[in-house]
């Protein structure tokens, strides 16, 4: 294809700013341009009385770079959608999440609820999916604030209309959603950890195991024995609060806390997971201070093993899964097969009934037709 015809008109592809990888951005360095010079832009001036020069095609490193920068794609600006979490991750006192609990009661969805409603998000585009999360930051500023009496028997909606006056931030998705915006402002923690859970499996998740130079990624020698100390610390330990004992809990705060981390580009990785999973606001409000406190995980657990751990706790729970599928199916087959056995043994004892008379009399010597 001849790059240089102005009648040939190529469409670039497009790529959003959260998809921006390394192969989109164009690397030239010194040691690039030198290789190319050696490999393919210089000959040795081999004619007679002219020495052993060497003549460089400066034209070639030209076509080179004219050549990469056509295959560049365009950054997306007119739809730049980030999500930068805006809360405090060093200090569990200065979090928003925890303002808002103290401020105003707080409360979890109902399960079935809680399973409607992410149902509903399910459905979302992954662009609105982050304006709410960016709207749902704002209400928390000013939820900060507010009196504990001046909270009850409001909504999202109503809550946006009476006491946020600038909505330029907000946008009008939020409130176009009846299903959200209805919602008691009792929940609105609770369906903020929700759209944290979701956006990052709609999100984030493929972003991380494509990022294969990832903090995140990085390649662990023990990964079962990391896995199963973490589960011996937690939902494996005995003394641990009952509401931790489930797979499902922790599973769900370790998806949050992804989501945070990720978006904090000044956030160191090799500290201990201990610092984050120690702090109420990663997890939901049904879960104590007393209940964080019944569980220790070792030091040498990195919150850069997280999402090898999330991996393993998944996995051990399609396992356990799969193990209660099986049994429940084995049972089922042996009830169906006791009960054809009964009914075999029933028949086998009512059939020659069938053929036989019962003849009955007191008097022996009279004549019977038969």
């Amino acid at each position: 294809m001849n790059s240089n015809s102005p009648d040939v008109r190529i469409q670039r592809q497009t790529v959003s700013l959260q998809s921006l990888q390394l192969k989109h951005l164009l690397c030239l360095d010194k040691d690039i341009i030198s290789g190319k010079l050696m490999d393919d832009a210089s000959v040795v001036n081999g004619e007679y009385g002219k020495g052993t020069d060497i003549i460089y095609d400066f034209q070639e490193i030209e076509f080179m770079i004219r050549d990469k920068i056509s295959c560049l794609p365009m950054i997306d600006t007119d739809r730049i959608h980030y999500m930068n979490y805006q809360f405090e991750l060093y200090e569990e006192n200065a979090s928003l999440i925890t303002d808002v609990r103290r401020n105003s009661e707080q409360k979890v969805l109902p399960e079935k609820a809680r399973s409607e409603l992410r149902k509903s998000i399910d459905t979302i585009p992954n662009d609105d999916m982050l304006h709410y999360l960016s709207s749902l930051d704002q209400i928390f500023t000013y939820l900060r604030h507010c009196e504990h009496r001046s909270m009850q028997n409001f909504t999202i909606k109503t809550f946006i209309e009476q006491h946020i006056r600038s909505k330029m931030g907000l946008g009008d998705k939020l409130l176009q959603d009846a299903n959200l915006s209805s919602i008691e402002l009792t929940y609105v923690v609770d369906i903020y950890q929700l759209l944290e859970e979701i956006a990052f499996e709609k999100i984030l998740r493929n972003h991380i195991e494509n990022d294969s130079r990832g903090e995140l990624l990085l390649s662990v020698s023990n990964e079962t024995y990391l896995i199963d100390q973490f589960i011996q610390t937690t939902s494996g330990n005995i003394q641990i609060a009952p509401c931790l004992k489930n797979l499902d809990s922790w599973i769900n705060m370790l998806k949050r806390l992804l989501l945070r981390v990720s978006s904090n580009i000044n956030l160191r990785f090799d500290v201990p997971l201990q610092q984050f999973a120690a702090r109420s606001d990663c997890w939901t409000v049904d879960v104590t201070a007393n209940d964080i406190q019944s569980f220790k995980i070792e030091d040498d657990i990195l919150l850069k093993h997280v999402f090898i751990i999330l991996k393993g706790l998944e996995e051990k729970k399609r396992n356990s899964q799969g193990e209660r599928e099986s049994r429940t199916t084995t049972n089922q087959r042996l009830s169906t097969g006791n009960s054809n056995s009964s009914q075999q043994l029933w028949f086998q004892n009512q059939a020659p009934c069938k053929t036989q008379r019962d003849i009955r009399g007191t008097n022996t010597t009279r004549k019977l037709r038969v």
